[in-house]
Parts: structure tokens; C-alpha cells; sequence
């Protein structure tokens, strides 16, 4: 019975996060910022992932109490690893940006190119998915892994549809961006360094 709901919450989550994604679409495409409820929509798909993830845990007493930890020694040393340098990472992503308005596309004015953007074009969505492969290296269960496939294409196709709307802001600063820097980790063999600058719209 567990495994017919939890199947049937992905499968809503995945639609609703769908049609959440191309009102966030449609936003960048005719106002050039999310407005505040579409904002709103973007966090809550994250925030209804998370809680997603957690009912994977599929303890009776949770939140009272946690799932033991993964029979393995070596699985949860690593989870931990990757949840704090996610979190260290997804942190660092967020001040890099300032204000909460620019990291919820409520104001996209300057191109941010330093700290772990020189590394990586979107190290919040990697440090998010890392805590939450973190998660699923301390705590796994049958269902913990697929709670974390389903973040995959909502995140990637949040990504396609960010960078869509940078390149109409930016054009050729951010192809130049794109060509330098890879979309979510590692460094492109033979690139030019990326240089630490910002970029505003009235002053290129």
C-alpha cells in the first residue's frame, strides 16, 4: 500500500512541478523576472521535494524518531561528506547572490562569475543534489533513490529554462560564460580563466 501512494506522490509531484516550470517559463518570457507568487511556486517545488525525501525514510515513528543508519560503515561516512559539502556549497551559492530577490529570479541584473559560479554554472542546484545523495548514502532505503531521481529532470529542466532566459539578458557575455564554465561541475578542458567580474546591464 505504502509503495501505490508513494509511487502515486511522485507522479504528482513530477506533473504539478511541470506545470509549475512553464508558468516560471512563461514568466521569464514576458515580464523578464518571476513574479512574487511564481517565486513562491519555485521554492515550494524544493520544499515538497524535501519533504518528499523524508517520507522515503518510511519510519513509523518519524519525525519522532530516525531510521537507523545504513548497515554499511563506509556509506554513511560518505553521506555525511557529501551532505556537508553540499550544504557548504549550496550555502556559498546563495550569498554569492545577495538577496533573497535574486536568487528567486525577482531581479537578474548582474551575471554573477565568482566564488563557486567560476567553478560551476549552477552550484546550487550540485549542492543540493549532493546533500540529497548524502541522505540517501546515510539513511537508504527501498525509496530513498528514487526520491532523488525524481529531483533530477525538475532540476535540469529548471536549469535549461534559467539559462534560456540569461542568454536573452546577456547574449554574447553569457555564451562566453557558458563556453568557459560547465553547466554543473568540473572545468572545461582548454578554457580561458574565468575572470571574477560582474556584469550589469548598464554597464557591460
Amino acid at each position: 500500500m505504502f509503495s501505490i501512494v508513494y509511487f502515486g506522490l511522485g507522479f504528482a509531484y513530477l506533473y504539478g512541478s511541470n506545470l509549475i516550470l512553464h508558468r516560471i517559463e512563461r514568466d521569464y518570457a514576458n515580464y523578464g523576472v518571476l513574479r512574487d507568487f511564481t517565486a513562491g511556486l519555485q521554492l515550494l517545488i524544493f520544499a515538497v521535494h524535501l519533504l518528499f525525501v523524508l517520507l522515503s525514510f518510511k519510519s513509523p515513528d518519524w519525525p519522532l524518531s530516525w531510521p537507523p543508519l545504513s548497515p554499511a560503515y563506509w556509506a554513511w561516512i560518505v553521506g555525511f561528506i557529501l551532505m556537508i559539502s553540499g550544504g557548504f556549497i549550496l550555502s556559498s551559492a546563495c550569498k554569492t547572490f545577495g538577496t533573497i530577490d535574486r536568487i528567486l529570479g525577482r531581479q537578474v541584473t548582474v551575471l554573477k562569475k565568482e566564488g563557486p559560479y567560476r567553478w560551476s554554472r549552477n552550484p546550487q542546484v550540485v549542492g543540493y543534489g549532493m546533500i540529497l545523495l548524502g541522505i540517501t548514502f546515510v539513511w537508504f532505503t527501498d525509496y530513498t533513490l528514487i526520491a532523488v531521481i525524481l529531483y533530477a529532470p525538475v532540476a535540469h529542466r529548471l536549469v535549461l529554462i534559467e539559462e534560456a532566459h540569461l542568454g536573452r539578458i546577456f547574449k554574447e557575455k553569457y555564451s562566453q560564460y557558458q563556453e568557459e564554465t560547465v553547466r554543473y561541475f568540473g572545468r572545461k578542458p582548454l578554457m580561458t580563466k574565468v575572470r571574477e567580474e560582474k556584469y550589469s546591464l548598464g554597464n557591460p
